[in-house]
């Protein structure tokens, strides 16, 4: 590298000292350039590389996940002008496909929003209209709740779409701070996971806005052992810039691997589920 410039310096001499001080300046600028980035510390592409981080991301990840899930679900919405209660029910296949549809109250029944394929969609049976749904309203409130849309469908991950360091890990608990890929539409400057050693399962996950303040909470627990499986069945969502505006989402039941019929997740077959 430094012989590559030498020998342009060099070279140019013939053209004048002025000339020569201004090509000199510049090779001793580039080599320097090239010195700092040869040393600066790699970047990372949105993928934790710890081992540990990693290995506790697992039980966070993979919480409602399996080869296919059944459930009903009521959904509590609390804020300082109401309380509206919600009746759902979901399927999901894998990590890919999910479908939430409200059964009650009677003027929303009907209405879905389906993951196929990454891709999320809301399903409107007043109007019978399919809305994309785009990555920027992920983390918006679903059904003018405090559950965002990526909670019930769980299009991103902690593993795939931040980067996580164990900041303490012991036996009573823990506790991973999670950055977001720099490429992804996550609204969050950073949040953070509790997690209980005993049980491998989140108990609390914070999610911070740009200025280092706390925006949003939830709140795992009713633990029970579903098909084998440690799962909470409730979640409290809570808004902490407004009091008293929170969300309960509480498993009715759920069910693990049970047959799911092919095609079921489809843009056609939305319409059809009654």
């Amino acid at each position: 590298m430094f012989g590559y410039f030498g020998v342009e310096v060099y070279g140019l001499a013939r053209f004048g000292s002025s000339c020569m001080r201004h090509v000199i300046a510049f090779s001793v600028a580039v080599a320097l350039l090239l010195f700092t980035f040869s040393f600066a510390p790699s970047v990372s592409l949105g993928k934790t590389t710890d081992a540990r981080a990693l290995e506790i991301l697992k039980g966070v990840d993979n919480l409602f996940r399996s080869e296919t899930t059944k459930g009903k679900a009521t959904m509590t919405i609390h804020n300082s002008r109401f309380t509206r209660t919600l009746s759902l029910r979901t399927w999901s296949e894998g990590t890919d496909n999910f479908i939430v549809m409200v059964d009650q109250p009677r003027i929303d029944r009907g209405t879905a929003t389906l993951m196929v394929d990454d891709l999320v969609y809301n399903y409107l049976p007043k109007t019978d209209r399919i809305i994309k749904v785009p990555s920027s309203l992920m983390d918006d409130g679903w059904m003018g709740s405090d559950i965002t849309n990526n909670d019930l469908v769980e299009s991103n991950t902690f593993t795939e779409d931040y980067v996580c360091e164990v900041t303490r890990d012991d036996r009573v608990e823990q506790t991973l701070q999670c950055i977001p890929d720099k490429d992804s539409a996550i609204i969050w400057d950073k949040v953070v996971l509790h997690v209980s050693p005993k049980t491998g399962l989140p108990v609390t996950e914070e999610y911070y806005d740009d200025l280092g303040e706390i925006v949003r909470v939830k709140k795992f627990s009713d633990v029970q052992e579903i098909d084998g499986k440690l799962t909470p069945l409730r979640i409290v969502a809570t808004n902490e810039l407004v009091e008293g505006q929170y969300t309960v989402f509480q498993y009715d039941s759920l069910v693990f691997d049970t047959p799911i019929a092919r095609n079921f997740f489809s843009l056609t077959n939305i319409r059809r589920i009654r």
